[in-house]
């Protein structure tokens, strides 16, 4: 079921998974470490699927307010305010933010785009080959004597 050693760290799809893996593990701990309520945690595990209602007012306004939500970039501001202005009881609630972000990384699912909803981290990269070095720079040549009077390269201009 598993691949190899080394191509589990040479994988992005198996690292990103064990970065979520990593990510909601320390939420949890963090919690637990900080004495918060589980049925809190429980209640407050889905709240940031709340940012989904963004796509009530368009494809990229909701990928925009999604995004917001399901990064950690929020609840790490939300420690820090916390912090700043000596409000403990926010402590928690960013941890229980961070975990179900953590959990969808864990599960394969990264952020929104206009276009789809939650597509999967590795989708981007297997959508299409990469071309060969040699394909894209001569294609760049090409391109460039097209448009250029100045270069002479055997290419009539059309």
């Amino acid at each position: 079921m598993f691949p190899p050693f080394n191509l589990l760290l040479t994988s992005p799809k198996w690292l990103l998974h064990l970065k979520g893996l990593a990510v909601f593990a320390a939420a949890v701990a963090g919690c637990r470490e900080l004495g918060d309520s589980w049925v809190k945690f429980a209640l407050l595990f889905f709240v940031p699927d709340i940012f989904m209602a963004g796509y009530f007012f368009g494809t990229k306004m909701g990928a925009a307010v999604y995004n917001l939500g399901h990064t950690c970039a929020s609840p790490i501001l939300l420690s820090l305010a916390a912090y700043f202005l000596s409000f403990p009881p926010a402590y928690p609630v960013s941890l229980i933010w961070i975990a179900p972000i953590g959990f969808d990384r864990l599960l394969g699912y990264g952020l929104s785009t206009p276009r789809h909803l939650r597509p999967p981290i590795w989708e981007k990269s297997m959508t299409r080959k990469p071309r060969p070095v040699w394909q894209v720079l001569r294609q760049k040549k090409t391109l460039a004597c097209k448009l250029s009077p100045v270069w002479n390269c055997g290419i009539a201009p059309s």
